[in-house]
């Protein structure tokens, strides 16, 4: 009989044991790091139009649709990072869009043939009064 009680104690202690499980804390995945209130998804891209001309293309997608959605401010940069230009929505109003769930646009700069050129593009989402602002880079285009 004391074999028996001995027998389901150690059964009551491993299964009690093993019942206690302690999680790690695990860092977010980095995707999760820029994790956004509003933005879905953004994509841009620098291309050589030919001619000279450069064009940036961009797009931005929110999870529903919201008051203010779009670019906010594009940088372009030749690859050696000089600041060529700087275009702000205050005055190229078609980078904004409004009361959407997806904006996109492009605007264009008379490139130096030969040379290299990239952009940062900041994207701004706006709905209810709370607005934020998440950016990307473009890859490296030679001006054709």
């Amino acid at each position: 009989m004391k074999k028996t009680y001995r027998i389901i104690a150690f059964v009551l202690v491993i299964m009690m044991s093993l019942s206690t499980v302690a999680f790690a804390a695990v860092p977010p995945p980095a995707d999760d790091i820029q994790s956004s209130r509003y933005i879905a998804s953004k994509n841009a891209a620098v291309t050589a139009m030919g001619g000279g001309t450069i064009r940036i293309d961009y797009s931005v997608t929110a999870y529903y649709t919201i008051d203010e959605l779009g670019a906010c401010q594009i940088n372009l940069y030749k690859s050696t990072g000089q600041l060529m230009k700087t275009y702000y929505s205050s005055a190229y109003a078609s980078m904004m869009g409004y009361n959407c769930v997806t904006h996109s646009g492009h605007v264009t700069y008379p490139g130096t043939v030969g040379t290299g050129y990239y952009a940062v593009i900041a994207f701004y989402a706006e709905d209810g009064g709370i607005g934020e602002t998440k950016s990307i880079s473009t890859g490296t285009t030679i001006c054709t």
